[in-house]
């Protein structure tokens, strides 16, 4: 148990469920609020945020976050969900498909490149296979 500053109120909690960086009267505030959110969408799915907003009285920022978070996949795109890498909207998360597959390859190379390079005796290593020691 660690003690922690909630992320959205500010307070001191004991942060004991690991993941979540908000006390327990937020996580409740934000899963009544993500209820709410769904419940609209599941019968209005062409909403905008806006609308939803509107409709439910949930900030629109909100719903943007949990846009990002990838939490809801499907609103209409009327925000400023931008992709951190190339700044094109981008209807959820963090980074657009073009980007992201461009960052996984990076990462893939370097993974490989990484690899190759531990697999390589080093000069030293080399000079001393024919060597025997007692």
């Amino acid at each position: 148990m660690k003690l922690a500053n909630c992320s959205i109120c500010g307070k001191a909690y004991l942060n004991t469920s690991g993941g979540r960086d908000h006390c327990l009267t937020c996580a409740r505030e934000e899963e009544s609020n993500y209820s709410k959110i769904f419940e609209f969408f599941t019968l209005c799915p062409a909403a905008t945020a806006k609308e939803i907003s509107d409709a439910t009285g949930i900030d629109v920022k909100v719903i943007y976050r949990y846009a990002r978070e990838n939490r809801l996949r499907f609103v209409k795109v009327d925000s400023d969900i931008r992709c951190e890498a190339c700044d094109e909207m981008i209807p959820c998360g963090k980074m657009c498909e073009n980007c992201r597959g461009r960052l996984l390859s990076e990462v893939k190379s370097w993974r490989e490149r990484l690899y190759s390079v531990k697999k390589r005796p080093l000069n030293g290593a080399r000079a001393l296979k024919g060597v025997v020691t007692s």
